[in-house]
């Protein structure tokens, strides 16, 4: 007699077969369980234990599919598994009382409509004119939205010294393209930021703009769009490869319906997105070219092991999450005695890094603590299997738990990778992936790009037109905009103020900025950026924003006031049209005059002007149509400089 797990095959009679074959179906009658029996005892112990472990398989399945894994979204719940959510004491809105909170007025105001009555709606009788008005003020779209058709005529003029004929550049639109630079930085941001498929992409445009495309051109015209802005992409994961801290994050993706895999690596200010064939070693080394000299932040996935970094922090809400996992199936009084120990060791952690006043050197005792129950809990023995397979995880993660500890700017969990990572697994939904290599390559480039500009503040559709704009004129893409804002404090207000386009964030730039801009000797309070460190002739006070508990506009709020009253400026007075090539020339406008917002003497600011016309080298035509571009946004905010 032979008998397997499952699959098991007692003897060779097909009556016996038939039996066993009922009984793992859950289709066994009164008669045949009575023939069962009589057969063999042990023919019956078999057959019991096999539909025992079916049962399990079967249970287990089902849980799975109902969301029991503490790992499953939300979203792939049924609605009758996921349990109610307890009723809030606290009744919603604002306390009594509260400043009010509604709608600002527009700056702007297109067309003004008088109404009036010229009888009671009541009584129909004539009214009594009076001089009482109010206003009321709406904001719609134009019934007539629709794109605009221009038709260029090109001369074509002959040098006769060079002996052929000349034309010039028309710098709305890619060579041969017929449609606009605003549209091609629009249809990519629907489909590659906000994940709109490009059925709705037509739809959008037709409907609402009058502008009729095909799949295939559109297709066409962001691939085109992609190879030039790659120079923008690698400059992002250059930036991502040289910051302090890093998230990453990995998902399953398809390519021409072959498993690929789509990699984030993510911080603040830096989004860059790469779609590889490996989930391993070989598609870290191709975006880690060299060590890594910062803190990476990552879940427990082994391939991260191979990065060399300077720092590791493993996410502690996937480790609490495996708990819960694990208390699904295991009761055991070890595990459970395990579990409860290490759930207090994190607990302790979290809550020591979320004091008010933590520093690293203030609770240096407490934090070596934490090391040492941590090490005593890993070198441990235990008997139960789960507890001794997360002792282990333990003891070779142990350096990487509690790192945020020792960095103020780490956080102890990967939720900035996982929020970054939620867009595009949205568009794979939406989208279904990718059907080429060339389609992966311009997913990950422009999903970088728009990601990377939300997370800096730019506006992506002017942003793309006008880079579009100066390569079409000069043949290279500018890098992407950096602003450096400075403001000095003021009592509580805001005195004089510096502001200027950069070309990156290393030491060597940032310093220099601060060098020409700031009087020695004052004090310059900056975020945690590492470049700002080593600042010579200043007292330097920085402020980690990651894990204060407050926001960047509450730790620096005067540059922060500053940016956004830049931006209105920009958008309200200017409507957004101003050139990106000639941002650092409005930067200079907008510090001069806020800076002499204050002036009583206007006489003094015509001088002024005068005397800066009269200093400055002169500007030739070339040099304003094709000036170089620089910029993007940092924050300095600086203290009792004159």
């Amino acid at each position: 007699m032979y008998a397997g797990d499952m699959d098991c095959e007692i003897g060779t009679d097909a009556g016996v077969k038939k039996l066993v074959a009922a009984a793992l179906a859950g289709r066994l009658t009164d008669i045949q369980s009575e023939a069962l029996a009589e057969l063999s005892p042990e023919l019956l112990s078999l057959v019991v234990l096999a539909a025992s472990k079916r049962i399990a398989d079967l249970e287990s399945k089902l849980q799975a599919a109902a969301g029991g894994d503490p790992a499953t979204p939300s979203g792939q719940k049924p609605l009758y598994a996921k349990p109610r959510a307890p009723k809030s004491k606290r009744r919603p809105g604002a306390k009594k009382g509260h400043a009010p909170a509604r709608r600002k007025r527009p700056e702007r105001i297109d067309r003004r409509d008088d109404h009036r009555l010229d009888v009671c709606p009541d009584c129909g009788r004539p009214l009594q004119r009076c001089r009482r008005t109010r206003t009321r003020t709406i904001e719609d779209i134009l019934e007539d939205m629709r794109t605009e058709v221009t038709e260029h005529t090109i001369h074509r003029d002959y040098c006769p010294h060079c002996k052929k004929h000349m034309e010039p550049t028309v710098a709305d639109a890619l060579p041969k393209a017929a449609l606009g630079h605003r549209i091609t930085a629009l249809t990519a941001w629907l489909h590659y930021g906000l994940g709109v498929t490009i059925s709705q992409v037509i739809a959008i445009l037709g409907h609402q703009l009058q502008t009729r495309l095909s799949a295939g051109g559109l297709m066409a015209m962001w691939l085109r769009l992609a190879l030039i802005l790659e120079p923008w992409h690698q400059q992002i994961g250059k930036q991502a490869r040289v910051s302090a801290t890093l998230h990453a994050d990995e998902t399953g993706w398809r390519v021409n319906g072959q498993t690929h895999w789509l990699w984030c690596f993510a911080n603040g200010q830096a989004c860059f997105y790469m779609i590889d064939r490996s989930r391993g070693g070989p598609a870290l080394a191709k975006f880690f070219l060299t060590e890594f000299d910062g803190v990476l932040i990552t879940d427990f996935w082994a391939a991260y092991n191979a990065v060399c970094a300077a720092g590791r922090q493993c996410c502690l809400v996937h480790l609490l999450r495996e708990l819960e996992k694990v208390d699904m199936h295991n009761d055991s009084a070890e595990w459970k005695a395990f579990a409860k120990k290490l759930r207090r060791l994190i607990g302790d952690g979290i809550r020591l890094r979320k004091r008010a006043d933590y520093t690293p050197q203030r609770y240096a005792s407490r934090v070596g603590r934490i090391d040492k129950r941590l090490m005593a809990m890993a070198r441990a023995k235990y008997a139960d299997a789960d507890a001794s397979r997360l002792g282990k995880r333990l003891l070779r993660h142990a350096d990487h738990l509690f790192t945020f500890l020792d960095h103020l700017d780490v956080p102890f969990e990967n939720n900035f990778a996982e929020r970054m990572i939620r867009p595009a697994v949205i568009i794979r939904k939406n989208s279904l992936s990718n059907r080429s290599e060339n389609g992966a390559a311009a997913q990950s480039m422009l999903m970088s790009v728009y990601r990377t500009l939300k997370l800096r503040g730019r506006d992506p559709i002017a942003t793309v037109a006008a880079a579009l704009k100066i390569y079409v004129q000069t043949g290279t893409l500018p890098p992407l905009p950096k602003v450096i804002v400075a403001a000095q404090e003021d009592g509580k207000g805001i005195g004089r103020i510096r502001m200027g386009c950069i070309e990156d964030l290393t030491r060597k730039t940032l310093h220099g900025f601060i060098a020409q801009s700031i009087e020695p000797g004052s004090v310059v309070v900056t975020d945690g950026l590492p470049a700002y460190g080593g600042l010579k002739s200043y007292r330097h006070e920085p402020i980690v924003i990651s894990g204060s508990g407050q926001t960047a506009s509450e730790l620096l709020p005067r540059v922060h006031r500053v940016v956004s009253l830049l931006k209105r400026w920009l958008l309200g007075t200017h409507q957004g049209a101003i050139g990106h090539e000639h941002l650092n020339d409005y930067l200079d406008e907008y510090a001069f005059r806020f800076n002499r917002r204050k002036s009583a003497s206007r006489g003094k600011l015509f001088y002024r002007l005068v005397q800066q016309a009269v200093q400055v080298e002169p500007a030739p035509y070339r040099t304003i149509t094709h000036p170089h571009l620089r910029g993007w946004l940092s924050d300095v905010d600086t203290r009792h400089y004159q």
